[in-house]
């Protein structure tokens, strides 16, 4: 059987997956790539990380901002919408690093544009409520009074720009091949399991 070279996470808000996905690549030895596929998708169309991650907040609620956006970029002319131009050159950055090396995607719909890759193991990880609000107060600094809604708005974030850039739904686990509850499990678990599997493999 054909091992995997890939692993793409996609995971709840408060529940540890960035964490895990660089414990699993800091085991393996290889990159973990999260943020750094916005940097490069940034870079390639010339306009700053901090445009693109409003785009994807605001989806299309915002034609003007869309417009101003492609007015900074040096592609326009091809008739596509400023979001979907992002998310295409995103993709295109995620279906190259597959290509060329091992290594741990976070994020950014990589189980779903990878979906056909057999050499891609595509996790979930997701976790209660208390551990994901305790984890947001005290990892991230989120208010306590604030932190419930802060997980619901960015989980609901993710399902959307997940389902609107892949027609996949982001936390339907049978579109997953491993799903781990980060909160009964501890991050460390969770990190040999997936070692285990990429290694087994």
């Amino acid at each position: 059987m054909a091992g995997y070279r890939v692993l793409a996470i996609e995971r709840q808000y408060g529940s540890s997956g960035l964490a895990v996905g660089e414990g699993v690549a800091k085991k393996l030895g290889i990159r973990c790539y999260g943020r750094e596929i916005l940097e490069l998708t940034a870079k390639k169309l010339n306009v700053n990380v901090e445009n693109i991650e409003h785009m994807e907040e605001n989806g299309h609620k915002s034609l003007l901002y869309d417009l101003a956006l492609l007015a900074q970029s040096s592609f326009t002319g091809n008739g596509l919408q400023a979001d979907r131009q992002v998310f295409l050159e995103e993709s295109n950055i995620i279906q190259e690093i597959a290509m060329k090396e091992k290594c741990v995607i976070v994020g950014r719909c990589a189980a779903g544009i990878l979906h056909e890759r057999k050499d891609c193991l595509r996790v979930f990880i997701y976790a209660d409520l208390p551990y994901r609000i305790k984890t947001a107060t005290q990892k991230y600094g989120v208010a306590s009074d604030m932190a419930l809604g802060v997980l619901k708005q960015n989980d609901k974030r993710r399902a959307a720009f997940y389902k609107n850039n892949t027609e996949h739904i982001w936390d339907n686990w049978s579109g997953y091949d491993l799903c781990l509850n980060s909160g009964t499990l501890g991050v460390e678990k969770c990190i040999d399991i997936i070692v285990n599997i990429m290694a087994e493999n």
